[in-house]
């Protein structure tokens, strides 16, 4: 088989294709796409949302991003049985024939799962008849809150039917399984069934490992291309703030967003400036919120271009991941943004965790709050041209590009009878 073939990838997201902050799934799959490769990116299940977004932007079933990309909206009114058998034959129906419109019936064809939770999985499994199945897991889904907590985002009426919804769909199509029981269940069947994995976090691949061996570990990346890009000046909007300058892009979330941490952090630090690029996904009630924005030194000043935090990166004296050490980010997250923001040559100091290994010397790692603020004042003062290309060399050698060509080559080794996998 020609390592040259292209495939169709038919990718199962858990996150939307156009949601601001840009994941591994959306990054793999445009990538996949500017190789050449054709793309059926099918966001996860939506009712309401989709019927919102596409009164507002006009968004159909079937959008087409470029000539190599498509992003299939399906509609789920209702997630069991037998509404959701009904779906899921209009589902594939849809796919079927729109492959068929498009030319490309004839093309091998790559189930790629990232939603391990996708109503009644194995009917796309067993109608879309691909030639392999891969479970790509980038996240430790069994400590995200819906699952450990069973925590509902809704509000009011649409919380409710969302309840009921989740209640049918647990006891009609779950064999009585939900929260934690039913990640470890569902995700227990893919491994077993995949004809490949992939991982994106050492923990998660060696939890796997002993569940399969047709595994292999493939770290989250960085867009060297877009951040290794200095602007010739300095950014308009950084012309009058105040330096040091410390820099964060991303959500400011409840359960990876350290607050107490970042709080303690600016307190500590008067001297610095703190510039926050992002939403934050905490209510604004909440009291870190608002403390947050009550700092002197800290600037809130929301989202931003993917290009443009690019842009402002390179002009940061030093960047933060503070991430709360809890049992989701500890066995399942890699953050995209170390890697871009590496590329810039910018210090970036993190909290402590297994992501981590083997790029201690190119990371400030602190093991606390106490020694979190101590390498940022040490990063601050890092003007080392030698250290700063390094950091740059080594992101260099993590970017989507390499992944996903590692990826494509186990598809290819797979399908010509090789074995690549570990």
């Amino acid at each position: 088989m020609s390592s040259d073939e292209k495939y169709l990838i038919i990718c199962l997201s858990n996150q939307f294709f156009d949601i601001p902050y840009k994941t591994n799934k959306h990054l793999v799959m445009t990538k996949a796409a500017s190789l050449g490769h054709k793309v059926i990116f099918i966001d996860p299940p939506a009712r309401f949302k989709f019927l919102k977004q596409m009164l507002k932007n006009r968004k159909w079933i079937f959008s087409k991003i470029n000539s190599n990309l498509t992003v299939y909206s399906p509609v789920n009114q209702f997630n069991f049985s037998p509404f959701l058998f009904l779906q899921n034959k209009i589902h594939c129906w849809l796919l079927s024939r729109y492959i068929k419109k498009q030319g490309l019936e004839n093309m091998k064809r790559v189930l790629w799962v990232y939603h391990f939770d996708f109503p009644r999985l194995w009917d796309l499994d067993k109608n879309l008849k691909p030639d392999v199945l891969i479970y790509d897991v980038v996240d430790a889904y069994e400590f995200f809150p819906e699952y450990a907590r069973k925590d509902v985002t809704n509000k009011g009426v649409v919380k409710l039917i969302q309840l009921a919804d989740r209640w049918l769909k647990e006891h009609i199509e779950q064999h009585g399984l939900g929260g934690k029981e039913w990640v470890r269940f569902r995700e227990n069947e893919l491994a077993k069934r995949a004809d490949l994995m992939f991982a994106s976090h050492p923990l998660l691949y060696k939890n796997f490992a002993e569940k399969t061996k047709r595994i292999i570990y493939t770290p989250n990346a960085g867009d060297f291309e877009i951040y290794s890009k200095k602007p010739e000046s300095l950014p308009s909007e950084l012309n009058n703030v105040s330096r040091p300058l410390v820099g964060y892009s991303g959500a400011i979330d409840a359960y990876k967003f350290d607050s107490d941490l970042f709080i303690y952090l600016a307190e500590q630090t008067p001297e610095i400036t703190y510039y926050l690029i992002g939403n934050f996904y905490i209510s604004d009630s909440n009291p870190a919120v608002v403390k947050i924005k009550s700092l002197k030194n800290v600037m809130c000043v929301g989202s931003r271009p993917f290009e443009v935090t690019a842009e402002l990166t390179h002009y940061f004296d030093a960047y933060i991941i503070p991430y709360v050490i809890n049992e989701y980010t500890y066995n399942g997250c890699f953050p995209v943004k170390v890697f871009n923001s590496l590329s810039t040559g910018c210090p970036v100091v993190v909290s402590d965790l297994p992501a981590y290994e083997g790029l201690e010397n190119v990371l400030y790692v602190a093991k606390d709050k106490e020694e979190f603020v101590d390498k940022v004042r040490q990063a601050v003062l890092d003007k080392d041209p030698v250290k700063a290309k390094t950091r740059v060399a080594v992101a260099e050698n993590n970017t989507w590009d390499i992944k996903v060509s590692k990826q494509l080559k186990a598809i290819s080794d797979f399908l010509s009878g090789k074995d690549s996998a570990r």
